[in-house]
Order: structure tokens, then sequence, then C-alpha cells
């Protein structure tokens, strides 16, 4: 199975356990393909 597709799964499953920010930040790296760079740079944090 492909990578994303098992994350997208589990996150579907475990995502409410996570932290707003925790799951805006795996969002937009799997689901919006956005870098960990980019990411930093909007929520105001290092990679």
């Amino acid at each position: 199975m492909d990578d994303r597709v098992y994350l997208n799964l589990i996150f579907d499953f475990y995502g409410d356990l996570l932290t707003e920010k925790q799951r805006y930040i795996f969002e937009s790296h799997y689901g919006e393909d956005m870098s960990f760079q980019e990411i930093g740079e909007v929520c105001g944090i290092t990679k």
C-alpha cells in the first residue's frame, strides 16, 4: 500500500487524538504537499 494512503487511513482513525496544530501540520504536509519549511513559516515554528 502506498505510504500516503496508509498514513491518511491512520489519520482518519486517530486524527481526533492530535492537537489542532498537529492536525494542521499533517494535513498540510500530506494533503496539500507543503514542505516542512513552508509549514514552519506559516506556523511560526522551525522545521
